[in-house]
């Protein structure tokens, strides 16, 4: 569900919920800014492009700890290797940088030089 309201200070909310269950929402001056803003996130959900706005200023290496937590069913030589591969090559270069800062094209173009 989502929907744009006035704001007592005369601004305008677009709120919508994510497709984590959480709601977010964006503040516009201009009514008409907050639903091209709604409109657009209910395309990105329905492409399966959306991403969560926190998400998205979180650096790689928590990110990287985070899912290394809830990887299960990999071999412990698969393991081992991942784990060399991030701590050698992917952290050195992008441990601190942002998850929604991060080009698909950065990342082709850094894999190209390796």
């Amino acid at each position: 569900m989502s929907h744009v309201r006035r704001l007592p200070n005369g601004r305008f909310e677009a709120r919508y919920r994510g497709p984590d269950g959480r709601e977010h929402s964006r503040r516009f001056a201009i009514k008409r800014d907050a639903q091209t803003f709604r409109a657009n996130i209910l395309i990105e959900r329905q492409l399966g492009a959306w991403r969560d706005p926190g998400g998205a200023r979180m650096p790689l290496a928590d990110w990287v700890e985070q899912w290394r937590a809830t990887v299960v069913d990999l071999r412990a030589s698969s393991l081992a290797r991942d784990d060399s591969y991030l701590r050698n090559h992917v952290l050195p270069r992008f441990g601190t940088a942002r998850l929604g800062a991060m080009t698909p094209f950065e990342v082709r173009r850094w894999g190209s030089r390796t």
